[in-house]
């Protein structure tokens, strides 16, 4: 592991969030997490999506150099358009 990825990983275990999985993508590495900070619940970007008629929410942040994700659970009303 890059010393990149362990400093966020000390950053993200000191804030109290439990990482789940991490992965390398061409536009930078994405940290999956059970459950954010108040902090970065207020800066997050929301992502809703449907996938096989499946309605899910997801939030992102940016942290270090790394995109920061985690699961806002599944929503019943509309997509925004």
């Amino acid at each position: 592991m890059t010393t990149e990825r362990v400093m966020a990983f000390k950053k993200l275990r000191q804030y109290g969030c439990r990482i789940i999985s991490t992965m390398n993508t061409p536009c930078g590495g994405v940290i999956h997490i059970e459950k954010p900070t108040a902090e970065m619940q207020v800066h997050a970007t929301r992502i809703q999506q449907q996938y096989r008629g499946v309605h899910s929410v997801i939030y992102t942040i940016r942290f270090d150099n790394f995109t920061v994700k985690w699961n806002g659970g599944e929503y019943g009303g509309e997509l925004c358009r």
